[in-house]
């Protein structure tokens, strides 16, 4: 009995070690011609100069003679998308700024700086930081005020106190302008 289970595990052991030898020479075959492969693109790279980084030239793969070869194409193209390229003008004279003169205003008001002189709406869908944020600058927030019909009318809360300036604008620097008689 002892003899048949030796003569077994002979058996499979031996069966073991063909099938592993057999995976070996398969996989050898399997990964020297992948090598081959990678060698062959790799040759053909080096033939084109360009790596797969979307189209640069990677210079460590190519000649002078095939870097300036290339560098022509590329000259060539950006003329050829120069030329083909159109160029729009836009007149933009029709700004509201041309037409509201915040110096103007407030030289022809008297009143100071947070001093009451116009009715407000206790509550306003719009609110004044907000609103306010969105110009560049106080000034440019004035002419938009006055431009929508300020002080009178004040549609998006620019001047919630009521006192004609919008987003704490300050008349006093163009109050202290001295301005020549025609």
């Amino acid at each position: 009995m002892k003899i048949y289970v030796s003569l077994y595990f002979l058996f499979f052991f031996s069966l073991a070690i063909l099938i592993s030898c057999q995976q070996t020479s398969n996989q050898t075959e399997y990964f020297s011609n992948i090598e081959k492969n990678s060698l062959d693109q790799k040759q053909a790279k080096e033939l084109e100069g360009l790596s797969e980084n979307h189209n640069y030239i990677d210079l460590s793969l190519s000649t002078l003679t095939q870097q300036n070869i290339e560098k022509e194409k590329a000259a060539k193209k950006l003329v050829d998308a120069r030329k083909e390229r159109i160029e729009i003008e836009i007149n933009n004279s029709l700004n509201y700024s041309d037409y509201v003169n915040v110096a103007k205003f407030a030289r022809d008001t008297k009143h100071n700086k947070g001093e009451k002189i116009f009715t407000r709406l206790s509550f306003s869908i719009y609110d004044n930081w907000n609103e306010c944020s969105k110009f560049k600058s106080k000034d440019e927030a004035q002419r938009k005020f006055l431009k929508d019909g300020g002080p009178y009318k004040d549609r998006f809360n620019l001047d919630p106190d009521g006192d004609g300036f919008a987003c704490d604008w300050d008349p006093e620097i163009y109050r202290k302008l001295s301005i020549p008689n025609d």
